[in-house]
């Protein structure tokens, strides 16, 4: 975090499995409130969280877009849309990381000048194409092609579309391999549906990945693929084209920012015979087609420009200042906190 800020965290839940989510929430708010006398604070998603904030909290307040919230959740929930609506009125600044979540919060109602974009961004200095990668240790050390996906195995990100595709391509591509990383409630789902076709020797599920191996994680990979249907600027991915990683996501708002022909490849949502064509025809990194490099190198300077994750703190306090002016313009009557 920046210098000069003291910051106090509440989890929305204790992390048992037995608390349900905002349980108890708004009181364990109320009580921090109370106790740290904050100058500011910042919630989301915007449909729960900070809509739960907003009943405690009169001062400076910044909502967080999570993507998700504004991009599906206000699409398909009445609550969720009237809550979004509660969060955004009461605001005194935005903050989104996308073009699509931009959009989304200026439709509901929020002034422009109260919102601000910028990705979180990745540590550049240690996301590079150069370095260790894991084929020694999964025993991939020949002419294997690996497709990896890190997306958690959740509805939300469609991983079926993706194994779906993968058994389809690798029916007629006896050196294509599946990384896949994360985890979640349907990973026993997932690897079925590999047993299920004869696949499992071609397929590897390793689960979370510590920190420090992301950077070889991504590098392992020939292709990096995230078949979600709802996204703002995932963080796995800018992580992958950093790393040097070809990229093949879907044709989403979310995305489009980031993955154009120039660089990377698209698909529509669900499309498994279009993401099955991408995976076969995708070359060993160390050893692309010119069209492909060029892709890839065009990833790599634009994470490098508009993805430093350094530059966030700085980021941050401005946002926080924009809050606590626009609160203070706001509500005169309150002076100056």
């Amino acid at each position: 975090m920046a210098a000069g800020f003291d910051v106090l965290m509440v989890a929305v839940s204790d992390g048992s499995s037995s608390s349900p989510q905002l349980r108890d929430f708004g009181e364990r708010v109320a009580a921090a409130l109370g106790e740290f006398s904050p100058n500011i604070v910042q919630a989301g998603p915007l449909t729960d969280v900070a809509a739960e904030v907003v009943k405690h909290w009169d001062g400076p307040l910044i909502v967080t877009s999570w993507g998700f919230d504004l991009m599906k959740d206000v699409d398909i929930d009445v609550l969720a849309l009237a809550q979004a609506r509660r969060s955004i009125e009461r605001a005194d600044a935005i903050l989104v990381d996308n073009d699509g979540p931009q959009a989304k919060a200026l439709a509901l109602g929020a002034p422009a000048g109260s919102i601000v974009q910028f990705p979180w961004g990745i540590d550049l200095a240690r996301m590079t194409p150069e370095g260790l990668d894991l084929r020694q240790e999964l025993g991939w050390v020949n002419d294997e092609r690996v497709v990896l996906c890190a997306r958690q195995h959740e509805p939300l990100y469609d991983l079926h579309t993706l194994i779906r595709a993968f058994i389809l391509a690798a029916s007629s591509d006896r050196e294509l391999r599946l990384l896949i990383a994360s985890g979640g409630s349907l990973s026993a789902t997932l690897e079925q549906m590999i047993v299920d076709a004869g696949l499992a020797e071609r397929v590897q599920f390793i689960g979370s990945v510590d920190w420090a191996r992301l950077p070889a994680l991504y590098r392992t990979a020939d292709l990096y693929i995230s078949p979600s249907p709802v996204d703002g600027t995932s963080v796995s991915l800018l992580e992958a084209m950093a790393c040097g990683t070809p990229v093949c996501v879907t044709a989403i708002p979310g995305n489009a920012q980031w993955v154009t022909e120039h660089s990377g490849s698209s698909f529509p949502v669900g499309d498994v015979d279009r993401l099955s064509t991408f995976m076969r025809e995708c070359h060993r990194r160390t050893s692309p087609d010119e069209a492909s490099a060029e892709r890839t190198r065009n990833a790599l300077t634009l994470v490098r420009e508009r993805a430093d994750w350094a530059k966030a703190p700085q980021r941050l306090r401005d946002l926080a200042d924009l809050a606590i002016s626009r609160h203070q313009d706001r509500h005169p009557e309150k002076g100056t906190q």
